[in-house]
């Protein structure tokens, strides 16, 4: 399946789907991880290591790449991938040299902006593989709601729509005040990640 993701181009603070996850090497483990997330460090976050990290299976190719740039490579772009449960519980993504059939996505929701906070809407077959949750605060600094998704790690399925608003975190930000009335909107379909608003999709409405 193919892999995408979310996150505002810098200086536009446009939503267009990318392809690929940025794949980071945590003690020589290939993992994806929430720990980059703008404001994410303080989100809730469960005591199992295992929450918070998603292992990747790497082909042999990639294996040697990595190896031969192991004292300078941060991050590698993984493109395609199958996503796989473990005998003990947890998922992990094997890569796969090119996009197989599979309709499905797998999309990181590298958000929110270090002043925002966003409220997701999900219909159709979504699943939350990786997920970091925080508290939400109302303008006059108080909790307004527990717990809730501020970036994850997802799978879609073909016909799945995502959509997401932004509300201003403590009140703060001039960009995100600019950007709170906007709703964005994705749409899964026949194995890609397209925005709502993308040409084939004009009368394309979420309900």
């Amino acid at each position: 399946m193919r892999l995408f993701t979310i996150c505002p181009n810098t200086g536009s603070y446009s939503y267009i789907p990318t392809d690929g996850i940025s794949l980071n090497l945590v003690a020589g483990v290939p993992c994806l991880t929430l720990g980059c997330y703008a404001w994410c460090s303080s989100a809730q976050q469960p005591k199992d290591p295992s929450v918070n990290i998603l292992p990747v299976t790497l082909t042999e190719s990639t294996k040697k790449e990595i190896q031969a740039k192991v004292n300078t490579l941060r991050q590698y772009y993984l493109k395609y991938a199958t996503l796989h449960n473990s005998s003990h519980g947890f998922s992990f993504l094997k890569e796969e040299d090119t996009c197989n059939n599979e309709q499905d996505v797998v999309v990181s929701l590298e958000l929110p902006l270090s002043a925002a906070q966003p409220y997701y809407e999900f219909e159709g077959d979504i699943d939350v593989v990786l997920g970091a949750y925080a508290k939400y605060y109302n303008e006059s600094y108080e909790v307004e709601k527990e717990n809730i998704l501020c970036s994850a790690i997802i799978k879609m399925r073909d016909g799945a729509k995502l959509s997401f608003t932004y509300t201003n975190r403590y009140g703060q930000g001039i960009v995100i005040k600019e950007m709170m009335g906007q709703k964005f909107r994705f749409v899964c379909s026949n194995g890609h990640l397209l925005r709502l608003d993308d040409y084939k999709f004009q009368d394309f409405k979420l309900s």
